[in-house]
């Protein structure tokens, strides 16, 4: 097995309970909810902290042996439990244990920048994306690299797995969806989507949501079929993040717009749409009152599907009630 595809066992992080920095003035390279809403990951210069999504209370933090080892992380994927933690560097990926901050294992020198990750719900299975084109499966237990899968014209900017860890789906400018057990191509939808860069199974793993950068707009598929059912069109900048509700009844979209909309997936119609985040305390101490709102990063449903929870690319969360209709009046800010 070449160098390059083999699974390292690491503890190149320097890993524990430590306090969080305040060097970052420019604001978090990135920040990531858990599939289950539960936890929250910030990449900054200086590392990556990981939070309660509840409290904001700092859970963990990870940051290299020495100034200059270890380039920041832009790309980042949380397990489908939000156990584990994967962290794109360089041309290397570390997984890690969310509650510890213990380093579980790393996969290190991909053939060129790494574009994708995720893991698969049963957590046995690891897929990454890089700029060749090609998806990469590998076997978390044991290290394996087990396949590679080919199809893509173009960049895959991202990667999901099923509710059952069957299925792989995985989207640039072109959707594919593949069989992991076969790693046969089940569908190639002949549509050019505007350079997808995020991807959502429902709860039952029947549809999947797309949401892209050039076209502004959500799609809705069928798993089985690989037809488009729905395109999903109000916003008028990039999709940033898609999140289906516990019940798969209702699909959440935010956008750079500084805007969130509900859809119903049933009758697939706009059910909602409101602005991100307005501070009213901080508009009403700032001059002429300008409303001050929050770029949107990511969205997740909290797991009893009651609220959103909503990260802003300024470094704080913020929550929605779904069924009043009203964000909370408090918000966590993750870089105290």
């Amino acid at each position: 097995m070449k160098k390059a595809r083999r699974l390292y066992i690491a503890c190149i992080f320097i890993l524990g309970f430590l306090p969080l920095s305040h060097s970052d003035t420019a604001g978090p390279l990135n920040i990531i909810i858990s599939p289950n809403g539960t936890r929250v990951a910030v990449s900054t210069s200086d590392g990556i902290s990981v939070h309660d999504a509840h409290t904001g209370d700092a859970v963990s933090q990870f940051t290299a042996p020495a100034p200059g080892e270890m380039p920041p992380s832009q790309v980042l994927t949380f397990s489908a439990d939000a156990s584990m933690l994967a962290s794109v560097h360089g041309k290397s990926i570390y997984i890690s244990e969310t509650a510890t901050g213990k380093a579980l294992a790393m996969l290190e020198e991909h053939p060129d920048s790494i574009t994708a990750l995720a893991f698969s719900p049963d957590g046995k299975l690891f897929a990454t994306a890089d700029g060749t084109w090609t998806v990469r499966l590998w076997e978390i237990s044991t290290g394996k690299y087990t396949r590679s899968l080919t199809g893509h014209p173009g960049q895959v900017n991202g990667l999901a797995f099923s509710p059952d860890s069957k299925t792989l789906a995985s989207a640039g400018g072109t959707l594919r969806i593949w069989d992991i057990t076969t790693g046969e191509l089940r569908h190639a939808p002949d549509k050019d989507l505007g350079s997808i860069n995020r991807i959502c199974f429902s709860p039952d793993g029947k549809l999947l949501a797309t949401g892209g950068g050039w076209d502004f707009t959500a799609h809705l598929w069928d798993v089985n079929t690989g037809n488009l059912l729905k395109s999903l069109k109000t916003h008028t900048g990039e999709i940033r993040d898609i999140a289906f509700s516990p019940d798969g009844h209702t699909l959440a979209t935010a956008s750079a717009d500084k805007t969130l909309t509900l859809w119903d997936v049933n009758t697939r119609s706009l059910r909602s749409r409101f602005p991100a985040y307005v501070d009213r305390e901080k508009m009403a101490r700032t001059k002429g009152r300008r409303k001050k709102t929050y770029d949107v990063s990511a969205v997740k449903f909290s797991q009893d599907g009651e609220r959103l929870v909503i990260a802003s690319r300024a470094g704080t969360l913020h929550f929605y009630d779904v069924k009043i209709g009203q964000y909370s009046p408090t918000y966590l800010d993750l870089k105290k």
